[in-house]
């Protein structure tokens, strides 16, 4: 795998969220802002951004991984540098949470109880008929990162 740029727009993240090459999406925001946040992206998984080095080598490497902060600055862009040293295809969301709310992103209501748990957007129906067909979210078990 060819690692890409290092920044992904909030439009072009949006735009593969429920799709089969949606990337990883890990929120490394710090725990406090986490904590005090009510919104996610829609399938992200929490990850301690100074942890990188217990977390990252469980995300598969053939997997583009897309890490936000709140303002896609130095949190995020911290855990992507770790995650390229690794050969991962990681990139920051430009603007972070934020911008990809301002962008009209989707979110959904955090689960607290959930923070360790990674998520699995499913076509409704056919295998391999995804487009125009809703999606549906399903929990992966063991998480894989």
């Amino acid at each position: 795998m060819s690692i890409g740029n290092p920044s992904i727009a909030p439009d072009e993240l949006a735009a593969a969220i429920g799709l089969p090459h949606c990337p990883i999406l890990l929120d490394t925001r710090r725990q406090s802002a986490f904590d005090a946040a009510d919104r996610v992206i829609a399938g992200a998984a929490w990850r301690d951004h100074r942890a990188v080095d217990q977390w990252g080598p469980l995300i598969p490497s053939d997997r583009d991984v897309v890490v936000y902060c709140v303002h896609g600055h130095q949190v995020s862009r911290s855990a992507v540098a770790r995650l390229r040293e690794r050969g991962l295809n990681a990139r920051v969301l430009t603007g972070g949470i934020e911008a990809f709310i301002d962008a009209g992103g989707i979110t959904i209501r955090k689960m607290d109880d959930l923070t360790d748990v990674m998520w699995r957007a499913e076509p409704l129906g056919h295998a391999g008929e995804s487009q125009g067909r809703p999606i549906g979210v399903s929990l992966v078990d063991p998480p894989v990162c």
